[in-house]
Parts: structure tokens; C-alpha cells; sequence
């Protein structure tokens, strides 16, 4: 199976461990985020103002999921990169480093 290529860019986002979601760091990630809600609602809309509820409906489905495949690929990428997780809503580009035998702890400054 070959690999979807993907749109986004690590750079743009750093990750939350509690939701397991991506929030993005720079303009080119709330670009990104921007798009990716338009290219959702915007035809699902105007399926929507045709009548066209159930087409509205598998097209906001298949979206979405195309979204969520998306997102799973640059948490993937982040994770094989060794991008540390924020575990607040800061960013993740200020932190220290305690390593213990099994764990890595990044710390925000």
C-alpha cells in the first residue's frame, strides 16, 4: 500500500498528549487549520442549501476522515522525529530535558 503524501508540516504544530490533537505553533499552521475547515463546510453547505441533506452528510464524513488521516500522518512523523509533547497549552519549543532509565520528561521553562 503506498503512503498518502500529506499537506501539513510538522514545524507548523506541536502535539497534546491529553487529546491527542495537533495546535498549530505559526500562521502557516492556522492557515492550514483554516483550509482544511473550508474545503469541510463549504460544500457541505451548499449541499445543504440544495436540499441535498444526505450527500451534505457523506460528504462532511468522508471529510472528516480525510482530515483524521491527515492528522494521524504528522503525529506519526512527530513521534518518529522525537518532537516532545506538550502537556499544556504552551508551546514546545522552551523546555528541559530529565531522562531517566525509561522516560524522557520535558519540562516547560
Amino acid at each position: 500500500m503506498v503512503p498518502l503524501p500529506t499537506f501539513g508540516r510538522t514545524e507548523w504544530f506541536f502535539r497534546r498528549q491529553s487529546n491527542r490533537s495537533l495546535v498549530p505553533t505559526n500562521w502557516q499552521g492556522w492557515t492550514y487549520a483554516a483550509v482544511w475547515l473550508t474545503a469541510i463546510m463549504l460544500p457541505a453547505s451548499v449541499l445543504l442549501c440544495w436540499s441535498l441533506i444526505p450527500k451534505s452528510l457523506i460528504w462532511i464524513g468522508l471529510a472528516t476522515a480525510a482530515l483524521r488521516h491527515e492528522v494521524s500522518h504528522l503525529r506519526q512523523q512527530m513521534r518518529r522525529a522525537g518532537t516532545p509533547v506538550d502537556w499544556m497549552s504552551g508551546t514546545s519549543d522552551h523546555h528541559a530535558v530529565i531522562s531517566t532509565r525509561h522516560y524522557d520528561f520535558y519540562l516547560r521553562q
